[in-house]
Formats: structure tokens, sequence, C-alpha cells
């Protein structure tokens, strides 16, 4: 993947979304190519959190809260008709 740049966003920011508790975060954002139309992958991190009680299986504790996905307005409409044959897919 291509890094496509960085930004952070500051604790006020955080609070008055409503994510992560208030705490800053930081997110590192990858291309599959380099192309102003490619698709976004925003990766969040915090460079300060608390340790986290032994995980005993994947289900417990992942660190994935959700993703996020860009698409511009010339490539949603193609990005749609893939999820919905994708829906319909068999295999």
């Amino acid at each position: 993947m291509i890094p496509a740049g960085s930004f952070d966003l500051s604790s006020e920011w955080s609070k008055e979304a409503g994510a992560a508790n208030g705490k800053p975060f930081s997110v590192k954002m990858f291309k599959m190519v380099d192309e102003d139309a490619a698709t976004v992958l925003k990766l969040a991190y915090f460079d300060k959190v608390e340790p986290r009680p032994e995980q005993s299986g994947v289900d417990e504790n992942a660190g994935v809260n959700y993703l996020t996905f860009n698409y511009s307005k010339a490539n949603f409409k193609q990005a749609v008709s893939r999820l919905e044959e994708a829906k319909n897919w068999d295999g």
C-alpha cells in the first residue's frame, strides 16, 4: 500500500465528535494505487493506551473498531454495483 497522508485529532475534537472518549489520536492513510480516485484506507492509532487484559480468543477486545471507505463521487456508483454483485455471489 502507498502512504497517502496523515493527520492528528485533538482531544477537543474527539470529545466534541463523541470519538475515543475525548482522547487525542492520529490517523494514517493508505491507497492501493497512486491515483486521486483510489480507495483510501484510514488507520487510527493512539500514542498512549492503557494495557488491556490478556485475550483468550479473537472475539475479545478486538483492535479494529470500525472501517471507513472513501470513494470519489465518480467511482461511487461503480463501487455500489460491485457490492451488489458480491451480495448475490454463491461462492
